[in-house]
């Protein structure tokens, strides 16, 4: 989370196959940077309205240095 102020008890967690995330966010807008190692940083602003859910699809980007190394295997 970049610029995060988080003041009554958000949580963030993440896991699965593909790297599924899941937060908790108040009200606002928000900027979320996502990183793995082998690949492009991606950074996406979301907005957040009281009482409201959002989805987003995040698409990582290898890095060209990494570019001729094999994919991990999602399955692990």
């Amino acid at each position: 989370m970049l610029d995060a102020d988080f003041t009554l008890g958000e949580t963030g967690a993440s896991g699965g196959a593909f790297g599924r995330f899941d937060l908790v966010l108040p009200p606002g807008m928000h900027r979320i940077q996502f990183t793995v190692p082998g690949y492009r940083p991606s950074e996406v602003s979301v907005s957040v309205e009281p009482g409201s859910a959002v989805t987003r699809e995040i698409g990582m980007i290898r890095d060209a240095a990494d570019a001729g190394a094999p994919a991990a295997d999602p399955r692990h």
